[in-house]
């Protein structure tokens, strides 16, 4: 079931009784203005987890929690294309398990609502003690990014890829505009969030619609501007290829390849996008698994990815300095392979298979329920598993071949190893 409560918040309902668990997920989506904004907002995301006027201290937070047998909580932030959310998610166990008169589905929507909607606020700004601890903690989240090479190696890649600023940072921001944030920015950030943003409401469990709906409504949401339908960014693809190298002391070099990839959201390109992507460089069956990592032996490991609300495609590899040139032309081979038709259909019927069994696996969890209800929400666009397997094996070789044909190389980032 799905509803629209007030213009931009909607509530989407999934009764189950597939799981022991009710899960609740609010979500906030506001466009990103600048780069600033995604550094505020995950700030906020650590404030507004750890404390509330009721609770002032994670430790009264994780008291609560417990007293609710056990619920979970916190917060995520996503960015998808031009848009950022913030999203809380919070999970009890079903009544029918506890023997008790509690109502414990009621208690996590108020739990939501005080966590959400009173923060720990003072005279127009947070606690500022509170502030300071959750800036430094998360000051030190984003340090530990250096910490992981390959992460620094694939932020290195957006970073040089993307223009505009909101898109090579990464999705939780930078320590340098950390440094700058303060309370009373974080409290201007809450109050537009609450007020401004799209809201997306996702109950799955085993639960009754209408009930959820009187529930909601207790809320204090109001109507808000809708997102447009272009939640997509869109680079225009360059006539040339960048290349960027960062010498690092590493023990093993990161060479990351950016492709422009068009796709248009409403026709058939995700669904061959998939596919593609799978038999790039995706999957074990892969190309790049296969020849750069396999047989050539070129590469600790090889392996690629896509945005769909980037329109971007790119290459991961972790190699020896010295076979640079060798594993960039066997890159550049699997692609070309592709864009020519080089491929078995026993391999893409193989392909489909696990990438059908993975999504019908996935079924099995709450979270993912959770997560692609919220997209399809932002997109417009809901796919059952049955339609969506469905898709996926009407995807045919000349599919393949269009979308592989329509990747072009941007940039070729080195994170380059030695001493």
């Amino acid at each position: 079931m799905e509803k629209e409560i007030y213009p931009g918040v909607t509530l989407t309902v999934i009764p189950t009784k597939q799981f022991t668990t009710t899960q609740i997920i609010v979500s906030f989506t506001g466009v990103i203005p600048d780069a600033n904004y995604l550094t505020t907002r995950s700030l906020l995301a650590y404030m507004l987890e750890t404390s509330s006027q009721k609770w002032p201290t994670q430790k009264a937070v994780a008291q609560k929690l417990s007293q609710m047998y056990g619920a979970s909580f916190g917060t995520t932030i996503n960015r998808r294309g031009r848009t950022h959310s913030l999203s809380f998610v919070a999970g009890v166990v079903h009544d029918n398990y506890l023997q008790t008169d509690t109502d414990l589905v009621q208690e996590a929507v108020m739990f939501l609502k005080e966590m959400i909607f009173h923060p720990l606020v003072k005279e127009g700004a947070f606690d500022e003690d509170t502030f300071k601890l959750q800036k430094s903690n998360l000051a030190t989240y984003m340090e530990s990014v250096d910490e992981d090479p390959r992460l620094m190696a694939l932020y290195g890649l957006r970073s040089h890829y993307f223009d505009d600023p909101s898109q090579k940072v990464p999705q939780f921001g930078t320590p340098a505009t950390l440094k700058d944030v303060t309370n009373q920015d974080l409290y201007q950030a809450y109050r537009t969030m609450v007020t401004k943003d799209q809201v997306n409401i996702i109950v799955t469990g085993d639960v009754d619609p209408a009930t959820i709906m009187g529930l909601v409504a207790t809320l204090p949401l109001g109507p808000r501007t809708k997102l447009d339908s272009t939640i997509q960014y869109d680079q225009p693809a360059q006539g040339s290829v960048r290349k960027v190298t960062v010498k690092q002391q590493l023990q093993q070099t990161k060479l990351n390849f950016m492709y422009h990839l068009p796709l248009d959201l409403n026709s058939n390109d995700f669904f061959a996008a998939i596919v593609f992507n799978a038999l790039f460089g995706g999957d074990p069956q892969s190309k790049l698994f296969m020849n750069v990592r396999e047989k050539s032996s070129m590469a600790y490991y090889a392996s690629s990815n896509f945005d769909v609300l980037r329109n971007v495609l790119w290459v991961q590899t972790g190699i020896e300095t010295a076979n640079k040139e060798k594993v960039k032309y066997l890159v550049a081979a699997q692609l070309a392979a592709l864009q020519q038709g080089d491929f078995t259909m026993a391999t893409v019927e193989n392909i489909k298979k696990s990438l059908i069994n993975e999504r019908i696996s996935r079924e099995d969890t709450q979270a993912t329920l959770g997560t692609r209800a919220l997209i399809g929400n932002l997109l417009g666009r809901q796919y059952s598993t049955a339609e969506w397997c469905q898709r996926i094996k009407n995807i045919t070789k000349d599919d393949i071949v269009t979308i592989a044909q329509q990747a072009s190389l941007q940039l070729v980032y080195c994170l380059e190893g030695g001493h």
